[in-house]
């Protein structure tokens, strides 16, 4: 639906029999805005039952006469408040390249001035090397110089592969030597892949960018979401690609099923074949 007056685009998904339903990532509508320029200022997501998802966003581009992708991005509610995004901060300042990817990232207050996040950094910048189809993103400084953050990283390399889609990344230190992470579970990196579009594969990676055991005692971790239903189901596998527990907890588990029904949210311990098993706990249902 277009609505020339407010300079909107309307997207509404619908199912097999013409009615409004939510896409997979969850909402049902999609609606762009647009500045006289025909760039796009703001996106918002609702849902079938006419909830916004998330937060709105919102973009303010900067007329600089010789670059017309510079703005700055913040996020509203439904309400039309300005609020900080999941890391802390209330605006970003933002440069795109010619082809509309971000080369450069400032994380800003209130006030719009620096600021850092939840990792201790004031911003990122990228570097595209289309050839291999790989991005390097550097963690900045409040000087705008390269530092390592709070997760003792400062470069992280994204590959990319023929889909777009991310097949691995990197992550080293401000030396340029491989980084171990604690989000990684004490890894230098992972690795992706996609065997359909509702599963995903993730390997945990050594400083050579070799598949490795992870401190939680698995090396890869297997993830299908049901497109009906919404049920995750997580299955972990070591190095061979056995089934093997994970350590995170005391359940010990081989895998996870987690789903929604109307007490809450279901978890289910999964066993090495892949039915409901009792854990190392003795249970094999949780509900929240």
């Amino acid at each position: 639906e277009y609505d020339d007056n407010e300079r909107k685009l309307t997207i509404i998904h619908i199912d097999s029999n013409g009615y409004e339903c939510n896409c997979q990532d969850g909402y049902s509508r999609q609606i762009t805005w647009y500045d006289k320029y025909g760039r796009q200022i703001g996106f918002e997501y609702i849902t079938e039952d006419g909830s916004i998802l998330g937060e709105i966003e919102f973009k303010d581009y900067i007329e600089t006469g010789s670059h017309e992708c510079i703005y700055y991005m913040h996020n509203e509610d439904g309400n039309g408040n300005i609020i900080p995004d999941a890391n802390g901060c209330t605006f970003k300042y933002i440069e795109d390249d010619e082809k509309g990817r971000h080369i450069k990232i400032r994380f800003l207050n209130e006030d719009k001035r620096p600021m850092a996040d939840k990792d201790g950094i004031f911003g990122q910048e990228y570097k595209y090397e289309d050839d291999r189809h790989i991005i390097e993103i550097t963690c900045i400084g409040e000087s705008g110089l390269p530092i390592n953050n709070n997760q003792g990283y400062c470069i992280v390399h994204v590959f990319k592969d023929e889909n777009n889609r991310e097949s691995k990344r990197m992550y080293f230190d401000i030396d340029g030597k491989p980084a171990k992470v604690n989000l990684l579970l004490g890894c230098n990196g992972l690795s992706y892949e996609y065997p359909n579009e509702y599963t995903i594969i993730t390997g945990y990676l050594n400083e050579h960018g070799n598949i490795s055991i992870n401190r939680h005692g698995y090396a890869y971790c297997e993830e299908y979401t049901n497109p009906q239903t919404g049920t995750r189901k997580i299955f972990y596998y070591d190095e061979d690609r056995n089934n093997t527990r994970s350590s995170e907890n005391d359940e010990m588990e081989y895998g996870r099923m987690i789903s929604l029904d109307s007490n809450g949210i279901r978890y289910s311990s999964l066993g090495k074949d892949g039915t409901v098993s009792n854990n190392a706990c003795g249970y094999a249902i949780k509900q929240e």
